[in-house]
């Protein structure tokens, strides 16, 4: 119960770094920095795609809507 207070605790830190990712990539499009804005951004995607699926290995009786 303590990793899920924490998880609930950084959503909205993780939520606003993806914001402001995606403001700096949209303002460097044509800059090298977006290379690496994008790889920031797609490591967020694989890090919440990664906690979906070990939530569904764990918890298999859960609904997927939570």
């Amino acid at each position: 119960t303590e990793q899920i207070g924490t998880h609930r605790r950084l959503l909205p830190l993780r939520r606003a770094l993806q914001a402001r990712l995606s403001l700096l990539f949209r303002r460097a499009v044509i800059d090298s920095s977006a290379a690496f804005i994008f790889l920031a951004l797609a490591a967020l995607d694989l890090e919440r795609l990664r906690g979906e699926i070990l939530r569904r290995v764990v918890f298999p009786g859960m609904p997927l809507a939570s």
